[in-house]
């Protein structure tokens, strides 16, 4: 008696197996990585390139198939990065590579990293060295190859597969012979009720988290408070929906706030204003009573910009150092009587009284050793309940913040602040956003408005969602943005952190109608898309229509011309075609002797058809007829040499030229015998066109009539 499932599982195995070693023998590519060093020394002169020339081999196929590359100069224990500029391919791989070096007298040590696409195994590339250009000759090195067990291993699948599928087949076909054996003898068969099938996964559907936003432009030119101009809000929405694009994968969005009278919130905001900002806070107790008290900085605005128009803002970290107030504001904690006066919690404690409060706390705290610590703060509160003037470091956020909230804004969205210009002393990197990680309010540079660098913004917002910098290429959330995808673990920490209840003051499910106007503004673009569209067919319809005639007498004269080269183009396709199916066929059963005599016989074939061109040609009004048909099978023969090394390639090449002589011909002999039946299709379609975008200007004009309200 044999047991069923042990022969299903080896044929299920042995297919398995089978599957993996086609994939890995005619589809798998590997990545390998290599590394290289160029030592160089500049004397007398500076060397501004260096260009790598990049080999290939015998038959012209790029031997490098770099995929990524890096480079670094090391000079006197400094390095520096540099970008190299690609400046040919070679079957879509980088062929010659130039490093924008710059460098002056000395000696450098040029050093990077790149990643290659292996899909031959058997290159030797200690045979293929690069070639260096940069001074008088050019200058050969050999770099390193990375050959892992890994790449070995399936190097050696590759290299021994044909023996390894064909032991495979026959056993897949020898076991599967036997199953249906055993199946026609009943001993496999055994009838099992058919289950239902499970029902499908439901779609996952976001949960969205919106949240609102408002934005303020730093301006002391046009009046405070005054909305910006429709142009730029347009940008902004623009922005916006962009920056949705990218986050919607964490089923987070951006909605702009709507004010009371339904306009959105995008205001000039004047920063020539004084500001008290909290630094810090305490507590002190005596007897019964305590308060609580706040450290308080007052800073004029204006003096946290580099210039005096407040353009800019230069900043270290996100801090400023400027000149300000600080002093300290105190409430009671607690209600009862101090010194015979009764006070009640929640009120201002007069300076008077804090002094004298804060100086029996001290005198109280002296008596314990252990308090040292606590009356060090509190004497420090002392010092501040008279206002003293400091030069120190501020956060620039925390200044914008308490500005917004000075000029009647609740702390009810998540508030951008566009200012001119942008330097962090902290990097080397053009910056052009800045973000509280986490927080309700980043700063962006104008820039990144009027270019429409949504993943600034995006960038910024992820601060403010919780997410910090990552070393992940191609992440929203580097350091120097290369990218915006992001992680499913980013995408759960920045949903929490929108859905949390410190965030839920800053969201809403509509942000007051914002998803509306941007929903709509998003149509409105569309539609103008569209339009612009429209208006090009439009227009390259009429110039069509002015050239069917000129057309139609050109085509009276070529249409039989282009007949014959259709069919001609038609008969070359299919002989080679037919030709190129049987070199396949050989290939696969791995006949390379017949092959090498198919390629020979038709070497000669072509040799014969040439030696009679020559004859033809001689005289080639005799031989008109025999001379065309000997050119056509010439092509015949080249091609089904030039198919033995790629057929595809060769196939679908006459192919598309097959389709493009008859294409050709169709469209010409329509221009020569019915022109006027042309025109009319034209004139159709122009009127189609027209109500089209007549239909499209009425949509668009009432959709900016209700973006303006």
């Amino acid at each position: 008696m044999y047991n069923p499932s042990t022969l299903y599982k080896c044929l299920a195995i042995t297919l398995l197996i089978l599957g993996i070693i086609l994939f890995i023998v005619y589809f798998y590519t590997m990545t390998i990585e290599g590394y290289y060093v160029i030592e160089v020394r500049v004397e007398n002169t500076t060397l501004r390139t260096i260009i790598i020339e990049l080999p290939r081999d015998e038959y012209g196929e790029p031997v490098y198939r770099i995929i990524g590359f890096t480079s670094t100069i090391t000079s006197d224990g400094e390095s520096r990065e540099i970008d190299p500029i690609i400046t040919n391919y070679n079957k879509g791989y980088p062929e010659v590579i130039e490093l924008p070096v710059n460098l002056g007298e000395g000696e450098y040590r040029i050093t990077g990293k790149f990643k290659i696409e292996e899909k031959d195994y058997f290159y030797n590339y200690s045979e293929y060295p690069w070639r260096l250009y940069g001074g008088d000759e050019p200058v050969y090195i050999y770099p390193s190859i990375k050959k892992t067990i890994t790449y070995q291993l399936i190097g050696l699948i590759k290299q021994y597969s044909q023996p390894i599928i064909y032991t495979l087949s026959i056993a897949i076909i020898g076991l599967a012979a036997y199953t249906i054996y055993q199946l026609g003898k009943g001993v496999l068969y055994q009838q099992k009720p058919v289950k239902p099938l499970p029902p499908a996964a439901p779609v996952k559907k976001c949960k969205w988290c919106s949240i609102c936003v408002r934005f303020f432009k730093i301006d002391v030119t046009s009046p405070n408070n005054s909305q910006l101009p429709g142009a730029f809000i347009e940008k902004l929405y623009s922005l916006l929906n962009e920056v949705n694009d990218i986050w919607k994968k964490c089923c987070i969005r951006f909605y702009p706030c709507i004010d009371s009278n339904g306009k959105v919130i995008a205001r000039t905001l004047d920063p020539r204003k004084t500001v008290e900002v909290k630094v810090g806070s305490g507590f002190a107790q005596y007897g019964s009573m305590k308060i609580k008290y706040d450290i308080i900085r007052k800073v004029d605005t204006s003096k946290i910009f580099k210039d005096n128009n407040c353009k800019s803002i230069e900043m270290d970290k996100g801090k400023v150092n400027v000149n300000y107030d600080e002093y300290i504001k105190a409430k009671w904690d607690t209600s009862g009587k101090y010194k015979d006066k009764e006070y009640r919690k929640g009120n201002a404690v007069p300076a008077d009284v804090l002094k004298e409060f804060l100086n029996d706390v001290a005198n109280a705290m002296q008596r314990d050793p252990n308090l040292r610590e606590e009356l060090e703060g509190i004497r420090d509160a002392m010092s501040k309940i008279t206002p003293q003037r400091s030069w120190g470091e501020i956060d620039v956020m925390d200044v914008l913040k308490e500005l917004i909230k000075a000029y009647g804004y609740a702390e009810n969205c998540i508030d951008i602040v566009i200012v001119d210009n942008i330097d962090d002393k902290s990097t080397s990197a053009k910056e052009d956003g800045f973000g509280a990680e986490p927080g309700r309010i980043s700063i962006i540079s104008s820039r990144v408005v009027d270019n429409g660098i949504s993943s600034v913004l995006a960038h910024e917002l992820g601060h403010n969602l919780s997410l910090s910098h990552i070393n992940e290429l191609g992440n929203l959330m580097e350091a120097e943005i290369t990218g915006t995808s992001l992680n499913s673990d980013q995408c759960k920490d920045a949903y929490k952190n929108c859905m949390g209840e410190e965030c839920r003051k800053f969201t809403s499910k509509v942000c007051d109608n914002g998803d509306e106007v941007l929903s709509k503004f998003k149509e409105k673009q569309s539609l103008i898309e569209k339009r612009e569209k429209i208006k090009e067919s439009i227009k390259g319809l009429n110039e069509e229509l002015g050239k069917v005639d000129e057309k139609s007498k050109k085509c009276k004269k070529v249409v039989s011309k282009l007949k014959k080269e259709a069919k001609d183009a038609e008969f070359i396709y299919k002989k080679v075609k037919s030709f190129a199916d049987k070199i396949k066929k050989l290939k696969n059963k791995g006949k390379v002797k017949e092959i090498k005599k198919l390629k020979e016989k038709t070497e000669k074939e072509l040799e014969k058809r040439k030696e009679k061109e020559k004859k033809y040609l001689e005289n080639p009004r005799f031989y008109k007829t025999s001379l065309s048909i000997t050119q056509k099978w010439i092509k015949i023969l080249k091609k089904q040499l030039e198919a033995i090394k790629n057929p595809d390639k060769v196939v679908k090449e006459l192919e598309n030229e097959m389709n493009k002589k008859k294409q050709e011909y169709k469209e010409c002999k329509e221009y020569a015998w019915s022109p006027n039946k042309i025109k009319k299709n034209i004139k159709d379609k122009i009127k189609a066109n027209e109500k089209a975008l007549k239909d499209l200007e009425k949509k668009i004009e009432e959709l900016e009539k209700s973006l303006k309200k």
